[in-house]
């Protein structure tokens, strides 16, 4: 009861109120790759990323995520990603290509709960050979700013 006096319950939250979402958080957790015929890879997600308005339709908002801005739209405390969105990825060595089967950001009181999986493909630039496997994302996201 102490804090819906202070800021509202979720209840309270417009189904398309993106404006909970947009501002500076600072992200920390992992995602793992797994690829056929290799150990799987843990990597540090971290830094700060800023959620922006999408389109202006009101509901969408933009999550900067590995090199990629990741479409969600909002429905009270959570925002869903889009699911088949594909996200490339540039690196010395070749590309990857993220596409989406499920995401959401769970929105409570300042802290952001980022889970999201789906495919990967790896195109190597010297051999242009592709490996293909799965990713999964664990985040929190702490708002430090507008």
């Amino acid at each position: 009861l102490a804090l819906a006096a202070c800021g509202g319950s979720s209840s309270d939250t417009p189904a398309n109120d993106r404006s909970n979402f947009i501002g500076l958080w600072q992200v920390n957790g992992t995602t793992t790759y797994s690829f056929t015929g290799f150990a799987s890879n843990t990597e540090p997600d971290s830094g700060n990323s800023g959620i922006i308005a999408g389109s202006a339709s009101g509901n969408q908002i933009i999550f900067p995520f590995n090199q990629c801005n990741i479409p969600a739209t909002v429905n009270g405390n959570v925002a869903t990603i889009q699911s088949g969105f594909t996200c490339r990825q540039n690196y010395t060595d070749g590309t990857a290509d993220l596409t989406f089967t499920s995401g959401t950001l769970v929105r409570s009181g300042n802290i952001i709960t980022l889970t999201a999986s789906g495919n990967a493909t790896v195109i190597l630039s010297a051999t242009g050979r592709a490996t293909t496997g799965t990713f999964v994302s664990a985040d929190s996201l702490t708002k430090v700013g507008g």
